[in-house]
């Protein structure tokens, strides 16, 4: 009875450690594949924003080189108006001439 006693619970003492480390390696598993779903989750994420950016840029050149072009006809604009103001002060400055006349 002593032996069975003893072994009884050298036993279980052995089974109850063999059922920790097995539930210890179980609990680390599961959490190395929680931080590589949370890894993954991330690296989409910025994956995503990456994409993002780079469309963002591309918005920002395309808006940029529409910028210039605007900016361009602006001042060809602002060159023509100068051109006919000072043809309308030339015509203008004829036409008073000739009444003088």
């Amino acid at each position: 009875m002593k032996n069975l006693k003893t072994q009884g619970v050298g036993g279980t003492s052995s089974n109850e450690k063999n059922w920790k480390n097995r539930r210890s390696q179980k609990l680390d598993k599961m959490e190395i594949l929680n931080l590589q779903s949370s890894l993954q989750s991330e690296i989409q994420a910025m994956e995503s924003i990456r994409e993002e950016l780079t469309q963002i840029r591309a918005d920002f050149i395309a808006m940029q080189k529409e910028l210039w072009e605007v900016k361009g006809q602006r001042e060809e604009l602002a060159r023509d108006l100068v051109r006919k103001d000072s043809q309308i002060e030339r015509d203008a400055t004829k036409t008073r001439i000739r009444r003088r006349i």
